[in-house]
């Protein structure tokens, strides 16, 4: 049985397919989209859920015949782990706990001039 911060972060990562709805802004897709919109549109009937459930789905198997959806990309996480990095995090955190002690303008100065982002590091140790 899974507990519940991991379901939480399954159902939080998760995305929601999207259109391509840039594809819109071409003529002929558009065309498309339109052609297969009145193709599929039927008469209402007159009840709000039902007619309502038709215009959804009408629009979502026109969209999905026309434009097609997005494909997500994972996210590339840091792909080296050195010594350089881990204390420029430590550093980094250090720093933004001071401030969270002391909340002054020299501290938040410091804080944010610490060297936190990782994915240059990374870059740099690649190049080496």
């Amino acid at each position: 049985m899974q507990n519940i911060a991991t379901v939480k972060r399954i159902i939080h990562n998760t995305k929601k397919p999207a259109f391509k709805v840039h594809l819109l802004e071409q003529e002929s897709k558009r065309t498309a989209y339109r052609n297969r919109l009145k193709g599929k549109l039927t008469p209402f009937t007159g009840e709000i859920g039902t007619d309502w459930l038709k215009i959804k789905e009408t629009i979502t198997k026109a969209a999905e015949e026309s434009i097609g959806y997005k494909k997500w990309k994972k996210r590339k996480w840091l792909r080296t782990w050195n010594n350089e990095i881990q204390l420029a995090i430590e550093e980094k955190k250090a720093s933004y706990r001071k401030y969270l002690q002391n909340k002054t303008v020299e501290n938040y100065i410091e804080y944010k001039k610490t060297p936190s982002n990782s994915k240059e590091n990374d870059t740099k140790t690649k190049k080496r």
